[in-house]
């Protein structure tokens, strides 16, 4: 016994040029846009319960920070991150080298004591 679909049509209205390079773009990859539109809709469907997936893969960078609980040891290291990225963006602008070679170390330091005194205590 064979089962039919009960099928319904989508209109959408799009900027002719993002339809042709989006068009190109699907065929690059295989599909049809009826294809990808169907695939679209299955992943939604399939995330109906969690709408922050949905929208992270409609979106370039997501749109919902996400609800990690991250350990002291996480947080230094993101600290550390943190540091070594605005250094080497003083460094492309020749900054530090108008810094003596200890003013920053301290810093390091405090941060490590602040951050763990104030996780450690939180989690206890």
């Amino acid at each position: 016994m064979e089962t039919t679909t009960e099928m319904t049509q989508i209109n959408v209205r799009i900027d002719s040029s993002l339809k042709r390079q989006g068009d190109a773009a699907l065929q690059q990859a295989g599909y049809t846009p009826s294809q990808a539109i169907r695939l679209l809709w299955r992943k939604a469907a399939s995330h109906a319960n969690r709408p922050e997936t949905i929208a992270d893969l409609l979106e370039s960078a997501p749109r919902h920070p996400r609800q990690t609980r991250m350990t002291p040891v996480n947080k230094l290291e993101t600290l550390y991150q943190g540091r070594e990225a605005s250094a080497k963006a003083l460094a492309a602008f020749d900054v530090t080298s108008n810094l003596p070679s200890f003013a920053l170390d301290p810093y390091d330091e405090l941060m490590e004591s602040f951050v763990l005194e104030r996780y450690e205590s939180q989690e206890a």
